[in-house]
């Protein structure tokens, strides 16, 4: 859905044809700013819960 819009948006108003792909990518970015704001103004990861679960690295003392 979002690929529609921004390709409406570039057509609307005369943009270049890469531009629905850099409209894509400054709405992730923002997105992803947002989000390491938000966790270094809070001190928390967004996903606490996830663990990681495959084998330990070798030569770690690390128990998981």
């Amino acid at each position: 859905m979002g690929r529609v819009r921004e390709i409406s948006l570039a057509r609307t108003y005369g943009l270049p044809g890469h531009a629905p792909l850099v409209l894509f990518a400054l709405g992730r970015t923002v997105g992803w700013i947002a989000h390491a704001i938000e966790q270094y103004a809070t001190g928390e990861s967004i996903r606490p819960r996830a663990r990681y679960t495959g084998p330990a690295p070798e030569g770690s003392h690390l128990t998981l």
